[in-house]
C-alpha cells in the first residue's frame, strides 16, 4: 500500500517559473549591458536564441552529483561557456563580467512565474500539506531569486543544494528536505522538470516523483515518471488520486 502523500517539494527552475520567458525578457538589458563586446551584426532574436540554448547545455549534468564546492568555483561555468561557443560575441567577457557583472543583479528582476504557481502553493497548505523547495545552484544566486519574487512566505521550508555538501540528484538532498518537511521520503511528492536532478533522484531517495513537461524532454534511458504534469494547477488532484489509490 502506497503511504498518504503528507508533504510536497518543489524544484524551483523551469518548474514554479518559465525559465525560457525570463531569458526573454532579460535580452534587452542583455543587449545593453553587453553593447560593446556583441558582434554588431547580432539581432535580438540571436540574442535570445543564444542564451536559451546556452542555458540548456548549462543544466547537462556529469556523470555524478556536483559537489557543492564545484558549483561555487564557477556558478554558471557550462553556461558561460556555452554561450561563449555561440559566437555571438566579437569582444568575449570574462566569466566574472557575464555572471557577477550581469547576471547576478540582472536575472532575477525578469523572474515570470507560472500564472498558478503561487496559488496552488496556498490550495496546498489550506489542504494541509507541507510545502518545500529544493534547488540547485548557488545559495548566493537562488537566495536572489526566491527574495526578489518574494516566494518564500508561500513556501514552509526551504533547501538550497548550495547550502548542502552535493547537488541533485544526489539522495541526500532528497533527504535533507524530507527530514525539514518533518515527513519520510515515502511521504513526500517531488515536483521537478528535470528527468534525471529530479525525477530520477527523487525516486532513488524514495519520494515519489512528479515530471513537470515543461522542457519536454525525456531521455529513453531512463524509466518513465510514475506522474507527469503540464501545469503546476494540476497537482492539487492528482495529489488526492494517488492518495485514494
Amino acid at each position: 500500500m502506497i503511504p498518504l502523500i503528507k508533504a510536497v517539494a518543489f524544484d524551483f527552475d523551469h518548474t514554479l517559473y518559465d525559465r525560457d520567458r525570463t531569458l526573454e525578457l532579460m535580452a534587452p538589458e542583455f543587449m545593453s549591458h553587453f553593447a560593446d563586446k556583441l558582434r554588431d551584426d547580432i539581432t535580438l532574436e540571436q540574442v535570445i536564441t543564444a542564451t536559451k540554448h546556452a542555458d540548456r547545455a548549462g543544466f547537462e549534468l556529469p556523470d555524478r552529483p556536483a559537489r557543492r564546492s564545484d558549483s561555487i568555483k564557477m556558478p554558471w561555468g557550462n553556461t558561460y561557456r556555452s554561450l561563449i561557443a555561440t559566437g555571438i560575441f566579437s569582444d568575449v567577457p570574462t566569466h566574472e563580467e557575464y555572471y557577477y557583472g550581469f547576471i547576478l543583479p540582472a536575472f532575477p528582476k525578469y523572474i515570470d512565474m507560472y500564472p498558478d504557481a503561487v496559488s496552488t502553493l496556498l490550495k496546498l497548505r489550506e489542504m494541509g500539506y507541507t510545502t518545500g523547495l529544493l534547488t540547485n545552484g548557488t545559495s548566493e544566486f537562488q537566495n536572489a531569486k526566491l527574495d526578489y519574487v518574494g516566494l518564500r512566505r508561500h513556501i514552509d521550508r526551504v533547501i538550497l543544494c548550495g547550502d548542502l555538501e552535493y547537488q541533485k540528484p544526489h539522495v541526500s538532498t532528497f533527504l535533507a528536505i524530507c527530514e525539514a518537511m518533518g515527513c519520510a521520503p515515502g511521504e513526500a511528492l517531488y515536483v521537478g522538470d528535470n528527468p534525471v536532478n529530479d525525477v530520477e533522484g527523487a525516486r532513488r531517495a524514495g519520494l515519489t516523483p512528479v515530471w513537470m513537461r515543461s522542457v519536454g524532454i525525456w531521455p529513453d534511458s531512463l524509466e518513465p515518471a510514475p506522474y507527469a504534469i503540464d501545469a503546476i494547477g494540476e497537482l492539487p488532484a492528482l495529489i488526492e488520486k494517488i492518495n485514494r489509490l
